[in-house]
Formats: structure tokens, sequence, C-alpha cells
């Protein structure tokens, strides 16, 4: 007869447990993207419920971290402003508090916004021709604005190229 690791536990407990723990095994988790897995796999939420304690309580899922590097990585991979990676952030189960300050962090960690938005703008657009050309201005901005850059500081970073120009 198989040994179960935790007393008092069903065996449904016990496969759901070791499923959420091969999802861990092949890469961090948020607990709300871990939950909708196992969702899809039928788990009954009182399991998925106690699965997600469990492994807080056994410091293996661990939001905060995992909400870190992503954010981290949405910085430096995709160039991403602070209103776009608090949205992505949201979307992966984390709390919009939680979201700000981790969003905060990042940027911070990796020059903070406008060193960002500049190097940006530096790269994808031709700078006195776009800025010069009203109809070029506006796509520019329009194209910050989806990467999630806030228009206060849109402007203040095309000032500043007009000021240099």
């Amino acid at each position: 007869m198989k040994k179960s690791l935790f007393e008092g536990e069903d065996d449904d407990f016990e496969n759901a447990y070791d499923y959420a723990l091969r999802l861990l095994e092949y890469s961090p988790q948020t607990e709300k993207i871990l939950a909708d897995k196992m969702k899809i796999k039928k788990y009954p939420p009182e399991i998925i419920r106690r699965v997600c304690e469990k492994l807080t309580e056994n410091s293996l899922l661990k939001d905060y971290e995992v909400a870190g590097i992503y954010a981290d990585n949405l910085v430096k991979i995709k160039n991403l402003g602070f209103n776009s990676i608090v949205v992505k952030l949201k979307q992966k189960g984390i709390g919009s508090e939680m979201a700000s300050q981790i969003a905060k962090e990042a940027l911070e960690n990796n020059g903070g916004e406008e060193a960002l938005l500049r190097k940006y703008i530096e790269k994808n657009f031709d700078i006195p021709a776009d800025i010069e050309d009203r109809t070029r201005l506006e796509k520019m901005k329009q194209k910050l604005s989806r990467r999630g850059f806030g228009l206060s500081r849109i402007n203040e970073a095309i000032k500043n190229f007009t000021d240099l120009a």
C-alpha cells in the first residue's frame, strides 16, 4: 500500500499536489496561474485552495518573487512602461498595490522609466523628423502610450529631445 505524504489527506489532494509540484518544477507560477491550470485539469476548487495553501506554507508559491522576475523581464526585454507592467502583473493574479510596487522596483532596478523611455525613443524613432512632423509625432506618442508610458512622461521626454535639437 502506498504511504501518504500527508496524514489525513485523500488521494485527490495528493494527486493535485503532485500535479502542482510538476508545474512548479517546470517553471515558477503565481497562485492564480497555478490555480487556473488546476481548474483546467478539473480539480475541485476546495482541493485547489488546500494545495495552494500547502504550497505557500512550504514556501513553494512565492507570488512576489515570481512577479518581480516577470516584471524585470518585461522591462529588460520588452521595454514596457509602468502602466503596461502593472496590467500584465494583474493578469497573472497579482493585486493592484503589489503590482504597482513591483513595477516601480523593476523600473528602478533598470535605470528608471525616464531612461528606458529615452532609450526606446532613440532606438525606434527618427528623432528630428518624427518630432517635427505632427502626424508622425502623434503616432510616436500613441505607440509609446501603448507600451505603457504615461502621457506626461512621453511629453517630457519629447520636450527634452526638442531642447537638445
